[in-house]
């Protein structure tokens, strides 16, 4: 039970496309699922792992289980397929040796691909939207143009956004927690943006990312420029990305640039990313024990009346 409710919540969350037959299985299981548990038991253990494991009911869940544990896992994955994700990063604030960074790619037979990316923070409390500022976010709040490359911002059907002149896409989290809805005007001082869409971004998509990124176009980040500050961020794709901890060794000692935060790998944006809904399901798995436990206490109830 309790992994029931761990990847069907996940599920819902994380795949959008399975909650159909999501409804459609809880429906049909529900009813009779704590009632088979109560008739099952007859006060013994024994016949709950029979329920679970041996009956035609308890297969079923499990089959569904599985079924939705490889949706769930495959569709992160398959974001990070879709953004053409990165495999190394270094963010760096301040001065910058770009044809240090591009003869060391260069020199790199591990190399795939090499992009240095732009990341303009700008002050919270710069940035309006709907008229609302973000003053008091505890995130870093900035704007990019669209990579060229790879680690693209994608939209909500799995598409790389380009934005034309005027336009601003930003992160789904701003939508569902109410602080963008769709034609809102983002103003930063006197740049003023219509909110066109909203993104799915493979590395700062979790709430637990620290930074944020709206895309805009290259003529409006051009524009905004005069009012944050620069920070590039170093991204790599690796043709064999077991051989990160090397890569990371060997740009280390070639003395690149590192004014910033730890590296951050791959798997690290995939462990993130799959944490920000495993803290609620986490809560639902509690949830699912409690709910077994007084299915026993009741069972044992009405035998000791018996």
């Amino acid at each position: 039970m309790p992994f029931i409710c761990f990847f069907c919540v996940f599920a819902f969350f994380a795949v959008p496309d399975c909650r159909p037959l999501l409804f459609l299985w809880v429906f049909n299981n529900y009813s009779s699922l704590f009632g088979d548990i109560c008739k099952h038991t007859n006060c013994k253990v024994k016949h709950v792992k029979k329920y679970l494991f041996q009956t035609a009911p308890g297969k079923k869940n499990y089959a569904i289980i599985i079924m939705l544990g490889v949706n769930l896992f495959g569709a992160i994955d398959h974001l990070m397929e879709e953004a053409k994700a990165l495999d190394f990063l270094r963010m760096h604030s301040g001065d910058i040796d770009e044809q240090a960074l591009q003869s060391f790619a260069d020199a790199q037979g591990n190399v795939e691909a090499y992009q240095l990316a732009r990341f303009l923070n700008v002050d919270a409390s710069e940035i309006i939207i709907g008229g609302s500022s973000l003053e008091g976010s505890v995130q870093d709040d900035a704007f990019s143009p669209q990579n060229e490359t790879f680690d693209f911002l994608l939209d909500l059907n799995g598409d790389t956004i380009h934005p034309s002149d005027g336009e601003v896409y930003v992160l789904l989290s701003y939508m569902k927690d109410g602080s963008a809805k769709l034609g809102d005007t983002l103003r930063v001082r006197g740049v003023s943006l219509t909110v066109a869409g909203f993104l799915r971004d493979s590395q700062m998509n979790s709430d637990l990312a620290g930074s944020k990124r709206f895309l805009v176009s290259e003529d409006d980040f051009s524009r905004l420029e005069a009012f944050g500050s620069m920070e590039y961020l170093i991204e790599f794709r690796l043709k064999d990305p077991a051989a990160f901890s090397s890569f990371q060794s060997e740009y280390f000692a070639a003395r690149l640039p590192a004014g910033g935060p730890p590296v951050i790998s791959r798997s690290l944006l995939v462990m993130v990313n799959a944490i920000t809904d495993g803290l609620m399901i986490a809560v639902l798995v509690l949830i699912g024990f409690l709910v077994i436990v007084v299915a026993f206490l009741s069972s044992a109830s009405r035998c000791l009346r018996k």
